[in-house]
């Protein structure tokens, strides 16, 4: 496609997921997550189509955030850790310089967070004691979460909303 016709559908693609977002808030999961898998499927095309666009990249890392945390709320936490986590990585492959944009520090905060609440949600669940890696790994996402949010808070106090729509 085109820009102008790449510039629609990235425009129709952040509708969708701003239908996914209002259903999720209304707790209509699976209108939410319809939402969000129609935003994916043309986020991903966006992605694919321009590999070094990092605002398509975040845009889509944000969409993959969104179906997780649908998983975490349905209790489908092995589902909900691996989107989180393919979300996380998708964001970090657009991190290469000191240039990263605030919108995408941001959504890794808000994603290691999502991604340690997860892990420990199903800690909480499972029978099995959660092996001492399983446990670093989630302490070191609450950390990298609160790392990240202390930089963009020492950046722009006004800002920082760690309650921020993905």
């Amino acid at each position: 496609a085109d820009d102008y016709g790449r510039g629609h559908q990235a425009d129709f693609a952040r509708v969708l997921n701003a239908l996914g977002g209002a259903r999720h808030k209304l707790r209509q999961l699976d209108q939410a997550r319809a939402a969000y898998q129609q935003a994916m499927t043309l986020r991903e095309s966006l992605a694919r189509a321009e590999p070094e666009d990092a605002e398509a990249g975040r845009e889509l890392s944000n969409t993959i955030m969104n179906l997780g945390t649908i998983s975490l709320q349905e209790g489908d936490f092995d589902s909900a850790i691996r989107q989180m986590r393919r979300a996380q990585t998708l964001r970090l492959a657009h991190v290469v310089d000191q240039q990263v944009s605030r919108k995408l520090r941001r959504d890794l905060a808000v994603g290691y967070f999502n991604l340690a609440a997860a892990q420990l949600a199903s800690f909480q669940v499972s029978e099995a004691r959660p092996t001492s890696a399983a446990v670093a790994e989630a302490e070191q996402n609450l950390i990298r979460a609160a790392e990240g949010f202390a930089e963009l808070s020492r950046e722009a106090p006004q800002e920082v909303d760690p309650r921020q729509r993905l």
